[in-house]
């Protein structure tokens, strides 16, 4: 699936610039397909033209005139570039949806399902001002969230993946696989959660909160989201130690910042709202669940795990010894 892309100057004197996004098995690649008619001074703004499938999608941008002309075109590549990207991701979206809706749903309820003891254990730990209740509360309830969280996860990655299988079946074999090894990250995971859960409903009490206090709570929760999200996403995709796990996870949010900033608004968002108006919003978690904030979080950081990982490649050499292993039991057979 190609995205073509081409630049007009906004008073129709043709074409400026065009390349085309080229998506495979092995990730998107770019290329420049060509550049005529150079762009001039004193234009005042650039159409930008995207075509996907049959999606046609115009984006408008207003120049800056008064640079000089190589530094404009990079400006508008990487304008050009941001555009398409927004209209992969967001066709790639309503693709997983309308082939793999109902699957994230059951897998997002069985997530709900074990998320609740915790959720209850922790909200009466704090509502029972009880530190120490309340951490074990998190720990315990992590414990039992874990293997639930990582079946969804393995569900969203294999979606991302365009893996066949029925998802039963595949859910099944991801839970046998995972959940040892998701217990400790899990353990560790409630325990920050029952931490900042009761500092959140402890310190409206106290007087004179610095306004520092909670800009690190809101931090913390930021970047505590995106690096479980990294580290149950290794569990579900590599067999490393836990401390590899831990130390990939830390690269990876430094070395993809961008994209562990938009995973953890995305996180932080659905999960603020939803947390601010409970219990209100019971029905809504339990149609989007987790699987609407996880798949849109985990499609912004699946290049990054793909880069770092390899998982493509790997995916499409694993496909091709079954491929085969079928062909050669078929000739076998057929002798």
């Amino acid at each position: 699936m190609d995205t073509l892309v081409k630049l007009f100057d906004k008073r129709g004197k043709g074409n400026f610039f065009q390349f085309v996004f080229h998506r495979g098995l092995r990730g998107r690649q770019m290329s420049v397909q060509h550049a005529v008619d150079i762009f001039p001074h004193g234009t005042g703004g650039i159409w930008i033209f995207v075509k996907m499938k049959q999606i046609s999608v115009v984006y408008t941008f207003d120049c800056i005139v008064d640079i000089k002309q190589g530094n404009l075109i990079k400006r508008l590549f990487y304008i050009c570039a941001s555009a398409a990207s927004f209209n992969i991701y967001n066709a790639r979206f309503f693709e997983l949806l309308g082939r793999d809706l109902w699957p994230f749903y059951k897998a997002s309820i069985l997530c709900v399902l074990g998320f609740a003891p915790g959720y209850a254990a922790v909200l009466f730990s704090t509502m029972a001002a009880s530190l120490p209740l309340c951490l074990l509360s998190g720990a315990v309830g992590g414990l039992i969230a874990a293997p639930a969280f990582c079946g969804m996860l393995d569900t969203i990655l294999r979606a991302l993946r365009d893996e066949p299988g029925y998802w039963w079946h595949t859910y099944r074999m991801a839970w046998k696989q995972n959940w040892r090894e998701s217990l400790l990250p899990g353990a560790g995971a409630g325990f920050c959660l029952g931490l900042w859960a009761f500092l959140l409903y402890a310190l409206p009490d106290l007087e004179n909160v610095p306004i520092s206090v909670w800009i690190c709570m809101v931090l913390g929760i930021f970047f505590l989201l995106v690096f479980c999200l990294y580290l149950f996403a290794q569990v579900v995709l590599v067999s490393v130690s836990q401390a590899e796990r831990l130390k990939n996870a830390a690269l990876f949010m430094i070395g993809f910042l961008p994209r562990t900033l938009a995973a953890g608004a995305v996180l932080c968002i659905y999960w603020g709202v939803m947390l601010a108006w409970m219990p209100y919003t019971i029905p809504v978690v339990l149609i989007l669940g987790f699987w609407l904030p996880c798949t849109l979080a985990l499609q912004i950081i699946y290049p990054a795990l793909d880069k770092a990982f390899h998982l493509e490649k790997t995916i499409t050499a694993r496909r091709e010894d079954e491929i085969n292993d079928l062909m050669e039991q078929h000739g076998h057979t057929s002798v």
